[in-house]
């Protein structure tokens, strides 16, 4: 009582083993959105989604995946590209940076953009999640980013999540 999701979120997250949060909201989604995902929720939905949606939603924050409602996805894609400046004369920062990944690493982004978890992106390049999550470290250095999610706008923005 008397707390909010993002409140309550940031409470959860300071548990010594905190659960995994799939934020959700009947409101238009805006700052309050961004502000649970800051506060460590995995995903965030609209509660208009449909019941075998939200299932397979579940099913992806407990496997590692980020699930964002379309809304959500928008907004993250204007806040990265509205951070993201080129260089005068030269190619957009993401793109400079996106030269600098493996091959290996560009086909884990492409999947990151799907939405896919560590497990399944292990299952689809046929890689053991470990060398999945060394090649999310690494691209997320390269790439200065601080978190999957943003990798997946990243890979939306850019033309290469895998469909």
């Amino acid at each position: 009582p008397g707390l909010d999701g993002v409140e309550a979120t940031r409470r959860l997250m300071r548990l010594a083993e905190p659960p995994l949060v799939l934020a959700m909201t009947a409101y238009a989604v805006d700052e309050l959105g961004l502000a649970a995902l800051e506060a460590g929720a995995r995903g965030f939905l609209t509660k208009d989604i449909r019941p075998e949606a939200l299932h397979s939603a579940m099913e992806s924050v407990m496997s590692g995946g980020s699930p964002l409602c379309s809304e959500m996805f928008a907004l993250l894609r204007s806040r990265a590209s509205a951070a993201m400046p080129g260089t005068a004369g030269a190619a957009p920062l993401p793109v400079r940076a996106l030269a600098s990944l493996s091959e290996a690493e560009r086909s884990v982004l492409a999947l990151l953009g799907a939405g896919m978890s560590n497990a399944q992106i292990a299952r689809e390049l046929y890689l053991s999640v470990s060398g999945v999550k060394a090649h999310v470290s690494r691209l997320l250095r390269k790439l200065d980013l601080d978190n999957r999610t943003r990798a997946a706008v990243m890979a939306h923005e850019l033309g290469l999540a895998a469909r």
